[in-house]
């Protein structure tokens, strides 16, 4: 197996680095995963560890064969090169652990929020580039689009897709002075969660229909349109249930 790393981005404040596993002929792709962190060799990492959890996840290996494959990863990575040592430490990224009520916990679906936003964040910082923004230009359609100045005030995931998919929308140098703004995503995932409240609808019986009506696992592959599209549809089930129970 060959492992290769490409340097995707880097400025004075963030570096996105590329992790690529190759089979042994060094043609065919096994995987890739991006990752995000003030430095090269942090960002690298990142993103190397992302790959082994998928290379582990979607390969049929033994135990035996796992540990192999990460001695593997670990040890045959290209480093990025021509890439400036960094000078200083920037703060992590966090997010807010929620903790819900007993009673919420039976009637709501919990928070799919993950822990690591890097890949988003690191797509996000592709987008931007693709799309031709300076930081100036960017901070300008926050401002407009989120009340931000910055992505780095964004606090809610629900929020970092919603601007992450208006941002796959837009072409190149598209002006954030009258580009498109992002649907509400926050709202939209409350909204969901007080209908299937209303459903009385447990956690396996959420994923399950969501599963069957519209073939993702979680609301977050959704995207705005599809969310609001599955919240109508869960709205029909809440008037077909509420008729019911009158009748």
């Amino acid at each position: 197996m060959r492992i290769q790393s490409d340097l995707c981005h880097i400025d004075q404040s963030r570096c996105v680095v590329k992790v690529s596993a190759f089979e042994n002929d060094g043609e065919n792709l096994i995987g890739s995963a991006l990752g995000e962190a003030n430095g090269a060799e942090d960002a690298e990492s990142r993103a190397l560890k992302r790959l082994m959890e998928r290379v582990s996840t979607e390969s049929s290996l033994n135990t035996s064969d796992k540990e192999n494959q990460a001695h593997i990863l670990s040890k045959q990575i290209d480093k990025p090169k021509h890439i400036a040592e960094e000078s200083k430490k920037g703060a992590s990224f966090k997010t807010k652990e929620v903790i819900p009520s007993s009673s919420a916990i039976h009637n709501q679906i919990p928070s799919e929020d993950p822990e690591d936003w890097t890949e988003e964040l690191a797509q996000v910082e592709l987008e931007i580039k693709r799309i031709g923004w300076s930081r100036i230009d960017e901070s300008k359609y926050l401002d407009r689009a989120m009340g931000y100045s910055s992505r780095q005030l964004i606090t809610q995931y629900s929020e970092l897709i919603s601007y992450l998919n208006q941002l796959k929308k837009f072409v190149k140098d598209e002006s954030p002075e009258s580009a498109d703004i992002p649907l509400k995503r926050g709202d939209l995932i409350t909204e969901s969660n007080s209908i299937l409240k209303e459903l009385n609808w447990d956690i396996a019986k959420s994923r399950a229909y969501l599963l069957e009506s519209m073939k993702v696992k979680s609301r977050q592959d959704l995207s705005d349109e599809k969310l609001m599209q599955f919240n109508n549809i869960l709205l029909e089930k809440l008037k077909l249930k509420l008729n019911k129970d009158l009748s």
